[in-house]
């Protein structure tokens, strides 16, 4: 039986297969017309996803130096004049064990979040990182709201974290607020109660 079909002579036409891969083209094309935008949404629920995480990981970094400030945070100088509160990209924050200072290297606001401790900078994340996605970020005071009875100067600052990562081709961009308020900043030692 195996001898008779390998000795047989029958086979497809050339027009046989033309036809077959010409219906084949139709199919595969109809399928990927129907898929695309599933796979599209996807990829960006794919992308919404990631940058979120990311994005938290940045703002915690941040918030941690913030929340050990001993001082309350400083816009770094940029020709000669200090930028007012709530600036892009450039604060110094003194912690007890160092002076933490993030800038973003790059233009219009966006680019490479640097983290320098006590003069040695590092990147916050890898240059891979930074092939494809900018950072920046906004650090401002927060209003406070009075509560009876507490003076104004008494209460400790908040503030508002406002992180941004976008990818490079500007196709896709998230933003997202983190309160952050100072665990260690204004606060005063009971012994200074009982002398006062």
């Amino acid at each position: 039986m195996i001898k008779k079909l390998l000795k047989s002579k029958k086979g497809f036409t050339l027009i046989e297969l033309i036809v077959g891969l010409v219906i084949f083209g139709i199919i595969s094309t109809a399928v990927a017309t129907l898929l695309a935008p599933t796979l599209f949404a996807f990829m960006r629920a794919n992308d919404f996803a990631e940058y979120n995480i990311l994005l938290d990981n940045l703002a915690n970094q941040i918030i941690s130096d913030l929340t050990q400030s001993t001082e309350r945070p400083t816009p770094v100088l940029t020709n000669g004049s200090e930028q007012p509160d709530g600036t892009w990209n450039n604060v110094t924050i003194t912690t007890p064990a160092a002076r933490v200072r993030y800038t973003v290297a790059g233009t219009d606001n966006r680019g490479i979040l640097v983290r320098e401790i006590n003069g040695d900078p590092q990147p916050v994340f890898t240059e891979d990182f930074y092939r494809r996605k900018l950072v920046s970020f906004k650090l401002e005071y927060a209003d406070h709201i009075i509560t009876e009875g507490i003076p104004a100067d008494e209460i400790p600052p908040s503030y508002k974290l406002t992180v941004r990562l976008e990818h490079t081709n500007r196709d896709f961009e998230i933003q997202r607020e983190y309160a952050v308020r100072p665990l260690i900043l204004n606060q005063h030692s009971p012994l200074e109660d009982e002398d006062g």
